[in-house]
C-alpha cells in the first residue's frame, strides 16, 4: 500500500468532507495519448499498469497510473494556513495551529493562504483509500458518476437518469480543463480513482 498526494480545490474538499464526492477524473500523464484521443484503445494489464494502443500507427504505450491501484491511498492537498497561536479554538497539527480555506469561516477572511501544492503531508487532514480505478474518456461519465463527482443536480429525478448531473459536471470540467486544452468537446482520456464516502476519524 502506497500513499500519494492529490490536489483538490476548496469547493471539492468541502464535497469530500460532506461525503458528496467519491470520484475524480484526471488527465495527468496522458498528454501524448490526448493529442489525438480518438486514435487510442486501452486495457488494464496488472496493478497500476495500463496499455494504450494506437489504432492508426500501431504505437504502444504502457503507462502506470499516477494515482496507484486499489488499496493505495491518496492524501489531499488543499489551500491552508498556519495561524498565530494567540487565536483560540483552532486545530493543532504537531503543536501548530492550522486552518483550511474550504471551511469558509468568517474569521478566516483576512488570512494569508498557502497554495495547496505546497501543503506538507503532516498538515493534510483527508486520506482517501482507492476502492476502484479505471481509464475512460471523459464523456463516458454517467449521471450516477457525475453525482459521485459532486456535480449534483437539484431536481428530483432519480440519480441514474438525471442529465442535469452530467451538465453540471461538464461545466465544472471545462472551468478547470478547457484552458489546458482538455475541454469536454475534445473528450480526453482520464484516470478515474474512486473511494468510499469520507468519514472523519477524530
Amino acid at each position: 500500500m502506497k500513499e500519494r498526494p492529490i490536489i483538490f480545490s476548496s469547493e471539492m474538499v468541502k464535497a469530500i468532507l460532506e461525503g458528496r464526492k467519491t470520484q475524480t477524473r484526471r488527465t495527468r500523464g496522458l498528454n501524448e495519448i490526448n493529442k489525438n484521443p480518438d486514435d487510442w484503445v486501452v486495457h488494464h494489464i496488472d496493478g497500476t499498469e495500463w496499455e494504450f494502443k494506437n489504432t492508426k500507427n500501431l504505437a504502444d504505450y504502457h503507462i502506470n497510473c499516477p494515482y496507484g491501484k486499489i488499496g493505495d491511498r491518496l492524501w489531499v492537498r488543499e489551500t491552508w494556513a498556519i495561524i498565530d497561536a494567540k487565536l483560540p479554538m483552532l486545530p493543532y497539527v504537531d503543536g501548530i495551529k492550522t486552518i483550511y480555506r474550504a471551511d469558509n469561516k468568517k474569521e478566516y477572511n483576512k488570512i494569508k493562504w498557502h497554495p495547496s501544492i505546497f501543503m506538507p503531508r503532516k498538515f493534510s487532514r483527508i486520506t482517501l483509500e482507492i476502492t476502484n480505478i479505471r481509464v475512460e474518456r471523459v464523456q463516458d461519465i454517467t449521471a450516477k458518476d457525475a453525482y459521485a463527482e459532486g456535480a449534483r443536480c437539484d431536481c428530483l429525478k432519480p440519480v441514474d437518469i438525471c442529465k442535469g448531473n452530467i451538465d453540471n459536471f461538464k461545466k465544472l470540467w471545462n472551468s478547470i480543463n478547457e484552458k489546458k486544452g482538455y475541454g469536454w468537446n475534445k473528450n480526453p482520456w482520464v484516470w478515474v480513482p474512486e473511494w468510499l464516502p469520507y468519514k472523519k476519524t477524530n
